[in-house]
């Protein structure tokens, strides 16, 4: 009983490690995020396909895998976004389901016009503190982005203006 104990305490909160392969698109052994397992929905040339995946969240983007057959400490990427273009939306009905949809400016828009919608997919976790746990991670790492960029953008700006002020000095 011990022993299906932990097991069941690894699976909900298994820590993965993963590295990105480029030519496989497979990932393993580096320390991504906590990785939280739903079912996906998208539509495929109209119909609904409902496929079982692991939502992973890490300091740049939000991944969706795929257990790999041959090594099940591996994972197959399905699905990368931006965490600045995605948008998380929580179902009012049903507090499992989010919808996550990525938003990108058309390149030959203006900078005035909203971003379109090109890809969404809704996930359903097994439960509401998932569910929770999830949109919670997406928020936080958006946030956590932009005070990233920001903090590297003021470096680079006092930087300059050291910079700048030495020029003029001699």
């Amino acid at each position: 009983m011990l022993a299906l104990l932990s097991v069941l305490i690894l699976w909900t909160r298994f820590h993965i490690y993963f590295a990105l392969h480029t030519h496989t698109h497979t990932l393993s052994l580096l320390a991504l995020g906590d990785v939280i397992p739903c079912d996906c929905i998208q539509k495929i040339k109209g119909k609904d396909v409902k496929n079982r995946r692991f939502l992973v969240v890490d300091n740049w983007r939000v991944m969706l895998l795929d257990t790999d057959k041959r090594n099940l400490s591996n994972g197959i990427v399905k699905f990368v976004a931006d965490l600045k273009s995605i948008r998380c939306v929580r179902d009012k009905k049903d507090a499992k389901k989010v919808t996550l949809s990525v938003y990108e400016r058309s390149k030959f828009a203006s900078p005035s016009d909203p971003p379109q919608e090109v890809y969404s997919i809704m996930c359903i976790f097994d439960d509401t503190i998932r569910s929770l746990t999830a949109t919670q991670y997406i928020g936080t790492g958006k946030e956590e982005l932009l005070h990233r960029k920001q903090s590297a953008l003021q470096k680079a700006l006092t930087q300059l203006a050291s910079i700048t002020q030495l020029q003029m000095a001699s």
